[in-house]
């Protein structure tokens, strides 16, 4: 968990005007797939899981 400080947001993100100085955010580290198996379309599959689990901790 982080944070960002909302005049590093951009304008087009903010959609609604700031109450906090500061935005929650999630930071993924790396996110990589194998050489030997590049080219299944696992990138995508391991996004999506860390976005889920971000969303429910639970997973």
């Amino acid at each position: 968990m982080s944070s960002v400080q909302l005049p590093d947001i951009p304008k087009s993100v903010a959609k609604k005007p700031p109450r906090y100085p500061q935005v929650p955010i999630v930071r993924l580290g790396r996110l990589a797939v194998d050489v030997y198996y590049q080219g299944q379309d696992l990138g995508g599959s391991l996004l999506a899981d860390a976005i889920a689990k971000t969303a429910d901790p639970r997973l």
